[in-house]
């Protein structure tokens, strides 16, 4: 049996940075400030790393403070779903995606496969 998971926005989907305008609006709603946003590399992180790094890059006084990061976890949340219910001008599936996905049904893996998510992503954030 193998075991196949997947990251969502740059692996599976193409969202043309609504994730990373949709932290930065947090950040700085909640914050006043996104730290080095335009230089910051998000792959490989959760959510909440994001915002701790981001801040404290940014030297801000409440780079640990987790109600904080929390604060704008949440607001990240309503900004991400907002900019995924715009018209998908960019975002799409990555080539091959559809394929792969359909390869791996469990009708055509016949029990030698489990395909899953593993995501840095909050889980209250829209996929």
């Amino acid at each position: 049996m193998r075991l196949i998971l997947f990251d969502i926005d740059g692996t599976l989907l193409w969202t043309d940075g609504a994730g990373r305008r949709a932290i930065q609006r947090a950040l700085i709603d909640e914050m006043g400030t996104a730290g080095p946003i335009d230089k910051y590399r998000f792959d490989g992180k959760t959510d909440p790393q994001i915002v701790r790094e981001l801040l404290t890059l940014a030297g801000h006084p409440e780079a640990e403070a987790e109600e904080r990061i929390a604060a704008v976890c949440r607001r990240y949340v309503g900004h991400l779903t907002a900019e995924l219910k715009e018209p998908p001008q960019n975002m799409r599936l990555l080539p091959g995606v559809r394929e792969l996905l359909a390869a791996l049904e469990p009708h055509e893996t016949a029990g030698r496969a489990l395909v899953g998510l593993l995501t840095g992503n909050l889980e209250a954030a829209p996929p």
